[in-house]
């Protein structure tokens, strides 16, 4: 967003209204092809499978490193000299290359299997993310951002569809995806490290204590925020 007329709290707003709509076309377009189940909606035994806490934890570790190039992409650009207006657009860049990486590899995890396809996405979005550094031109953060925007995004569809094999219940399905990625969203919240990170690049302070007060944190985060252009 270049004008400073529209900030965070009112593009959230936006995006708000514009996702009301689409979800309540699906509300009514989409019909179940199963009755519901007539159990307790909380399904215990869910947290006593192995497989299921294994992808549930594999989920938490995957987005350990996932979310972070999200966050600093933009100012990461600004930093290697590139145009502030651009930069902001290197995120609409990660989340068009996303669009593919949500559908392709669900399609590939019917053939391929599903936990084949959930590892592999874990395993490229940890080596382009290693890779960030090495981007340092416009052409290279461009590249950077769709094959990061691809892989991260393999891991949400390969996560939805890894879920699936942990029921042989198709009605028990969206109760195993919501409890398992409201597991692995735990690490979400923990976004600490990352503005740490951020206090310490521009501060210029070595940060040897976690416990920097919060209003620090966000007047340099919102300093970043105004460095990119948003």
């Amino acid at each position: 967003v270049e004008s400073s007329m529209i900030y965070f709290g009112w593009s959230v707003r936006v995006m708000g209204f514009l996702v009301m709509p689409l979800l309540g076309f699906s509300r009514f377009a989409i019909q179940a092809r199963l009755p519901p189940r007539k159990t307790s909606f909380f399904i215990a035994h869910a947290f006593k499978e192995v497989r299921f806490l294994m992808i549930v934890a594999a989920g938490f570790c995957c987005f350990i490193g996932m979310f972070t190039p999200l966050f600093f992409i933009p100012s990461y650009a600004v930093s290697r000299g590139i145009d502030a207006t651009f930069a902001s657009y290197l995120l609409a860049i990660v989340n068009a290359a996303s669009t593919f990486g949500r559908i392709i590899p669900g399609v590939l995890a019917d053939r391929f299997g599903k936990l084949n396809m959930f590892a592999i996405g874990g395993l490229f979005t940890g080596v382009i993310g290693l890779c960030m550094n090495t981007a340092t031109s416009t052409a290279s953060l461009v590249v950077y951002s769709i094959a990061f925007g691809f892989s991260s995004d393999t891991i949400i569809s390969g996560a939805s569809a890894a879920f699936s094999i942990c029921t042989d219940d198709p009605r028990n399905l969206g109760t195993y995806m919501g409890r398992g990625v409201t597991g692995s969203g735990v690490r979400v919240l923990d976004t600490h490290s990352e503005r740490l990170w951020a206090v310490c690049k521009y501060n210029s302070q070595p940060c040897h204590s976690r416990w920097q007060s919060v209003g620090q944190v966000g007047t340099n985060m919102e300093q970043e925020i105004d460095v990119v252009g948003w």
